[in-house]
């Protein structure tokens, strides 16, 4: 009689441990679960994300700036490449008889004999 009293503690005791660790298990899980969501809307995980958030921007803003001040840099530098070469459209010389002519309070670029025809005056180019 005293052994089975004793083993039926003893399956007691196994049952009642099994099923306290596996209640445990749930109460766990549910737990990690409300620390998950409290983590969430908590004050100090809010202003931790808007500081991620910021320093993001700020990479993306100041990324931006050197990326335009690169393509700024890059275009100088095709500009003043581009005036190593610059020729003129025309390939003409410039011809000594164009002038410059003063017609009614206008000023235009002519040759010699038109601005005379025209009624206009030759005006003396400034050095």
């Amino acid at each position: 009689m005293a052994r089975a009293m004793a083993r039926r503690l003893r399956i007691l005791a196994l049952a009642l441990g099994a099923g306290l660790a596996c209640a445990s298990c749930g109460v766990l899980e549910e737990l990690d679960k409300g620390k998950a969501e409290l983590d969430k809307i908590s004050p100090s995980a809010r202003k931790e994300a808007e500081e991620k958030k910021a320093a993001a921007a700020e990479a993306a803003r100041t990324g931006a700036v050197a990326k335009a001040a690169g393509a700024a840099r890059g275009a100088r530098q095709a500009a003043a490449q581009w005036w190593k070469t610059a020729r003129s459209i025309d390939s003409e010389e410039t011809s000594e008889d164009v002038v410059r002519c003063l017609l009614n309070g206008a000023e235009t670029y002519t040759r010699k004999p038109d601005c005379l025809m025209r009624g206009g005056r030759v005006a003396t180019r400034s050095p």
